[in-house]
């Protein structure tokens, strides 16, 4: 299923009741929640579904930054490992004081480890950092995502800076923007579409953390692509 939308207004259940701060940690929680009582059997799916058609959808995308998949998260390591068989260039984070730099890897088990703060991330950049100009497409976690692009991470605001800073290299076919006409979205080919060069920044989740809205601020980057194991939003 398809779906192309614009950035509205926000309302509704996760838009609505105090300051933003105290929606996205009530959405936090809840979406927390909900992905533990999801079924080992049923994670292993969604992920598996989600592999196949990022590697279709985005066969031409070189230059990945794709985060590495923990806990309960939507599973990323396939699409790694595939991409890395493929010889794309990837890169997984690595957090350097308060944000996160893109480090090459050439093997997921060998350049990656638990960092400090118990998420895992590259080891050091013993190939070098994936500078802006060489993304082609980045894979951001998130606890919730809106049909409008937006997302609710996990509260450190790393993506949004990295994003923030990539701003000025994507272009409308990248990243979900404020007041975005909408269009008809299509799954295959979205990595090939016309329009300006520049990464496409997609988000991944189960379902059940796509949303109509989420809570929002002027820090916060939307993604211009939502896949979930159901379905694909595309944000023009």
């Amino acid at each position: 299923m398809d779906i192309s939308i614009g950035w509205p207004g926000l309302d509704g259940p996760f838009g609505e009741g105090g300051g933003t701060a105290a929606r996205k940690a009530s959405i936090r929680r809840a979406m927390k929640a909900e992905r533990r009582m999801l079924t080992e059997e049923y994670r292993r799916s969604a992920s598996s579904c989600l592999t196949k058609r990022l590697l279709a959808d985005f066969a031409d995308a070189d230059g990945i930054f794709c985060y590495v998949s923990y806990g309960y998260e939507v599973s990323t390591r396939a699409f790694i490992c595939e991409c890395l068989r493929l010889g794309k260039v990837v890169a997984v984070p690595a957090i350097r004081g308060e944000g996160i730099v893109p480090c090459i890897i050439k093997d997921l088990d060998e350049d990656v480890a638990m960092g400090p703060r118990s998420v895992p991330e590259a080891c050091g950049e013993p190939y070098g950092v994936l500078v802006g100009g060489r993304v082609g497409m980045v894979v951001v976690p998130g606890l919730a995502f809106g049909m409008d692009g937006g997302r609710v991470g996990y509260g450190k605001g790393m993506y949004d800076a990295y994003l923030g800073g990539l701003r000025g290299q994507i272009g409308p076919e990248g990243m979900g923007a404020p007041g975005g006409m909408a269009g008809q979205g299509c799954s295959s080919g979205l990595g090939r579409s016309a329009g300006p060069k520049g990464p496409k920044v997609v988000g991944v989740c189960y379902d059940m953390q796509l949303k109509d809205e989420v809570a929002h601020d002027g820090g916060d980057v939307p993604v211009g692509y939502v896949y979930t194991d159901r379905r694909t939003v595309r944000v023009v």
